[in-house]
């Protein structure tokens, strides 16, 4: 792997990382609701990936990103899979 592309790469995940913690600050301390958060964050980048990169390269990272979300688990079904089920059938 070239330097160049170990140092975006790095730069993407220090990103990614930091996005994140600012969600969760917004969620927690402030009380926000998280699918609020995460809608809110959602629409800004994509707004801001369309200004920059221009309309189509935004949509074809986004269709990117949904094709490798679509088979994701939710936390409540990963949750609701893990759970023991107790009593009897």
């Amino acid at each position: 792997m070239s330097q160049e592309r170990e140092t975006r790469e790095q730069t993407a995940a220090e990103v990614g990382e930091q996005v994140a913690a600012l969600i969760m600050r917004l969620h927690i301390e402030r009380g926000m609701p998280l699918d609020l958060v995460l809608s809110a964050a959602h629409a800004q980048v994509v707004t801001m990936m369309a200004a920059v990169l221009g309309g189509e390269s935004a949509y074809r990272r986004c269709v990117h990103a949904a094709e490798l979300a679509r088979p994701m688990l939710s936390l409540d079904d990963v949750t609701l899979a893990a759970t023991t089920p107790e009593g009897r059938a």
